[in-house]
């Protein structure tokens, strides 16, 4: 259940390299499951900064970021009579803008890759489609890198 209606399919959660747009990681969850419950499961550990939308703030894993060494940089969440300071919110806005890349990643599967609904029944078999298309997606990343023909790219 989800805010008090079921929810049904499959999420695709990825950690994604702001710098080149390569899907690192990529877990796959029944949709009932909140996006935070498998953002640990997301950190390779050779990360220098995590990006993260309000979903995910949570202090302790603020501090589990740190020990490792990175530096979190999850967007602040206002809360009832703790609303954000004009620090937060500034800080926000500079976030969102390195985090909101990772969000053109999952348009591009929902319109070109037709990704809005889950083709198979399964978790397994969904987790294999959300890998390939991953790996189609890091290709052609690598080829734009590469500077090869746009036309394959498309």
């Amino acid at each position: 259940m989800k805010r008090g209606t079921a929810t049904h399919g499959y999420k695709a959660h990825a950690s994604v390299d702001a710098e080149s747009d390569i899907v690192r990681c990529i877990v796959t969850t029944p949709g009932s499951v909140h996006d935070s419950a498998v953002a640990d499961a997301l950190v390779i550990g050779d990360e220098a900064a995590v990006y993260a939308d309000k979903a995910y703030c949570d202090e302790g894993r603020r501090a589990r970021l740190k020990a490792k060494g990175i530096v979190p940089r999850i967007l602040h969440k206002g809360r009832r009579n703790a609303p954000l300071s004009r620090y937060q919110i500034s800080i926000n806005k500079r976030w969102s803008a390195v985090r909101s890349q990772v969000e053109r990643i999952f348009a591009d599967w929902k319109v070109r890759r037709s990704l809005n609904r889950c083709r198979y029944v399964g978790l397994e078999k969904n987790h294999l489609h959300f890998t390939l298309l991953a790996m189609t997606h890091n290709l052609r990343c690598m080829m734009v890198m590469a500077g090869l023909s746009p036309q394959l790219t498309g």
